[in-house]
């Protein structure tokens, strides 16, 4: 699924391809993405408008639309843009195609119609009405308050990391890489972990989101000391050579070193982690 570095890569790409173009005609082939009202309401709504700026949320990108209205596209499991000339072939799985008067399209693709598109005239109470926390690279997500939203918490750390109602971006993939670059086991119990641990994981957090939107959220580019390349079956530990182990939690495959992330002392923790209340959307 996307997360936070995909559709911040996404954000990148429609800045630098279709902003400040007048759109003159939007095109909806699988009208269950598009949420919030009806298709032709919403193709109404878009003609003439004009992409003028981004912002991004966690996983949802918010497209300012003439100063007057936001679109919001969420990917779900396999969304994303696609920019092209008119006359050249139209990407696999065009589901909604924006047509500008340049004669450049941008497609939203899927696969799996998971995804959403809607329109909002406030990202700030989009953003409320989600219930969605901080993103986890904003400025205003510093250490004193990333420590209490998680001492609010109960149960085992990737679940709250992956709690978008806490923090808003970083789903099953991403707290893998966290939690194994802290050296943390995703199944340790929050209220083990100690303040200098807690520090290393904010951290760690942060740089590692940043570096995968450096390398463009292609696990493929990665330093060779982050474990996304080796997140599959049969895949060895970047550190140790050690074989990774899986374990599901909170019904999420998991993927960890057995040896730089040993696992928690206590048995108990499987059990607490059923009782906690995660929105991953």
């Amino acid at each position: 699924m996307p997360e936070l570095p995909d559709v911040e890569v996404f954000r990148q790409y429609l800045e630098s391809t279709s902003l400040h173009k007048n759109i003159v005609d939007t095109q909806v082939r699988e009208s269950s993405l598009v949420e919030g009202g009806p298709v032709q309401e919403f193709r109404q709504s878009l003609k003439h408008k004009r992409m003028t700026d981004t912002a991004r949320h966690g996983k949802y990108l918010l497209i300012n639309l003439d100063g007057q209205l936001w679109m919001v596209m969420h990917f779900g499991m396999t969304g994303a843009l696609c920019y092209y000339r008119q006359g050249d072939p139209e990407p696999g799985r065009a589901k909604i195609r924006f047509t500008f008067d340049t004669g450049y399209h941008l497609a939203y693709t899927s696969r799996r119609n998971l995804g959403r598109v809607f329109l909002v005239t406030s990202p700030q109470d989009f953003i409320r009405a989600r219930h969605l926390g901080p993103d986890a690279l904003s400025q205003k997500l510093d250490f004193s308050l990333f420590r209490r939203i998680l001492s609010r918490k109960k149960g085992m750390i990737k679940p709250a990391l992956m709690d978008q109602s806490a923090i808003a971006g970083i789903g099953n993939v991403y707290s893998d890489e966290i939690l194994f670059q802290a050296g943390i086991n995703p199944a340790r119990q929050l209220d083990s972990l100690r303040e200098d641990q807690l520090r290393n994981i904010f951290a760690v957090m942060k740089k590692a989101l940043k570096t995968a939107i450096q390398f463009g959220a292609d696990p493929s580019l990665f330093p060779d000391a982050c474990l996304l390349p080796q997140r599959a079956g049969g895949g060895r530990c970047p550190r140790c050579r050690s074989g990774l182990k899986t374990r599901k939690i909170s019904g999420r495959t998991s993927f960890f070193c057995p040896r730089c992330q040993p696992e928690p002392a206590r048995a108990s923790s499987v059990m607490n982690s059923r009782h906690s209340t995660v929105r991953t959307y």
